[in-house]
């Protein structure tokens, strides 16, 4: 009965205990250590996930289920990218693949980690990291929900995954030809239809040195009103276009 739970999990979640994996590995003249080495290798299969009674692997093409990019009812602040393909779309395991490559940095017990079909979720405090694909669309989304005061780290959460992902593909899938899609923040916080968007901004780039060539402030805890404000074309006051917090549209060069 608990050998079925644990199918029943893998199937429904994505996340493989360790021994439902060793049971699909039968052969006896191939070290089971060397076979997850090269599944994590080629990013076909996530872990170990320190976990009680046994470690677990995620292998997010084997699950049903399916996540969305709803943020939750505390309307927390909506970090968004999107990566769009204007090349040959990458085939539908490759998403999996890219799941994995996020989920690289997330084995930590402690967290909450969501598998899915289309993706993987994690929560982190009141941080929620979500990867969500879709090949019909062509497009994979990232994107961190995150109060005002954790805005500096979530931005680079975000940046880091994104470099993670984009690496990922250029190195695997040249073909593709990924773009990035910035979306304003202020915009998705109002929930506006038509947020504004920038796509591959010159000072975002994967091959930056990063200890060297920072988009982000070293701090940005909170949002006074003088934070190096810009316009925002989806609101209006009655002298023209509101002017919010650049963070909040995109993070170049915070100054506050």
């Amino acid at each position: 009965m608990k050998y079925e739970i644990l199918v029943s999990n893998f199937l429904r979640s994505g996340v493989v205990d360790d021994i439902i994996l060793k049971c699909l590995y039968n052969a006896q003249t191939f070290p089971y250590e060397v076979v997850v080495s090269l599944l994590r290798t080629f990013n076909l299969l996530c872990g170990p996930i320190r976990t009680k009674p046994r470690v677990t692997y995620i292998i997010p093409y084997f699950s049903l289920d399916c996540l969305d990019l709803k943020t939750n009812e505390d309307k927390l602040l909506q970090l968004r990218i999107d990566i769009d393909f204007i090349g040959f779309s990458p085939p539908s395991y490759a998403y999996n693949l890219v799941t994995c490559v996020y989920l690289k940095s997330f084995t930590d017990p402690g967290l909450f980690i969501k598998s899915a079909r289309n993706g993987a979720m994690v929560h982190h405090g009141l941080i929620v990291s979500r990867v969500v694909h879709s090949t019909v669309d062509r497009r994979i989304t990232v994107q961190v929900d995150t109060p005002v005061d954790e805005l500096d780290s979530s931005w680079r959460e975000l940046m880091s995954t994104t470099d993670s992902i984009i690496h990922h593909l250029r190195s695997t899938w040249v073909a593709a030809g990924p773009i990035c899609k910035f979306y304003c923040a202020h915009c998705l916080y109002l929930d506006k239809s038509e947020p504004e968007v920038e796509v591959d901004p010159e000072w975002y780039s994967p091959l930056r040195n990063t200890d060297k060539d920072n988009p982000f402030s070293e701090q940005l805890r909170t949002l006074p009103s003088n934070a190096d404000p810009v316009t925002c074309c989806n609101d209006q006051t009655n002298s023209g276009q509101l002017q919010v917090p650049r963070p909040l549209r995109f993070p170049c060069k915070c100054k506050l």
